[in-house]
């Protein structure tokens, strides 16, 4: 009796892509990497490190804030 379902179990045990909406399921994780790799980077692109901006640069500061950033450097040896 277990050998008959053994053989029953091997026969449908072929392999079936599971689908969800017409697509492969491993699609989805394929879409949703891409979608939050592109997200990533747009988030990146927002970050502005390391640009120094012409509008952001030290000579367009007050004069207290030129004098400021000279007694920082000089009292950290920048």
């Amino acid at each position: 009796m277990d050998h008959s379902l053994i053989l029953a179990a091997a026969e449908g045990a072929e392999h079936t892509e599971r689908v969800l909406l017409g697509l492969p399921t491993y699609w989805f994780g394929i879409i949703f990497g891409i979608i939050f790799l592109l997200m990533f980077l747009i988030t990146l692109s927002f970050s502005g490190r390391g640009i120094i901006r012409a509008s952001h640069g030290a000579d367009r500061l007050d004069s207290d804030e030129q004098q400021a950033i000279k007694e920082y450097n000089s009292r950290h040896g920048r």
